[in-house]
């Protein structure tokens, strides 16, 4: 195993709308768009709002209080990052306000969890789950 490999990044590609979360992420902030025409949140970020295709979306601060419903732990992966660190448990959680995020993190379906928008070790944003 080379030492490259052993010091690897999680991937940094994003969308150019997933990229406006950067910012965000700095200040470990959780930011999802919210339109102003019918007040839903949405998440992944869009150009139109996909419940009323307005486009009045804007970046809005928000709780991250959610229920996870369900679980999986990642066994294998061909990204040298995720590899180094399996098993990777990954989570759908319904947040509070509505839109369901996949995020990394522990917790049980049913299980309460804060979901917060970070930087990973690529300085790329991510969820996770506390």
């Amino acid at each position: 195993m080379s030492d490259s490999f052993s010091q690897s990044l999680p991937p940094r590609k994003r969308t150019v709308l997933g990229e406006q979360l950067q910012p965000f992420a700095e200040k470990g902030e959780l930011h999802l768009q919210h339109c102003g025409a019918c007040q839903q949140w949405s998440y992944p970020p869009r150009e139109l709002c996909g419940h009323c295709l307005a486009d009045a979306l804007s970046w809005q601060l928000c709780s991250g209080e959610g229920q996870v419903l369900s679980r999986i732990d990642l066994h294998n992966s061909f990204e040298a990052y995720f590899s180094e660190q399996l098993p990777w448990s990954l989570l759908s959680v319904k947040l509070d306000i509505g839109p369901v995020l996949y995020v990394h993190g522990e917790g049980q379906s049913g299980q309460r969890v804060n979901v917060k928008l970070q930087l990973d070790a690529a300085s790329a944003p991510v969820f996770r789950a506390e």
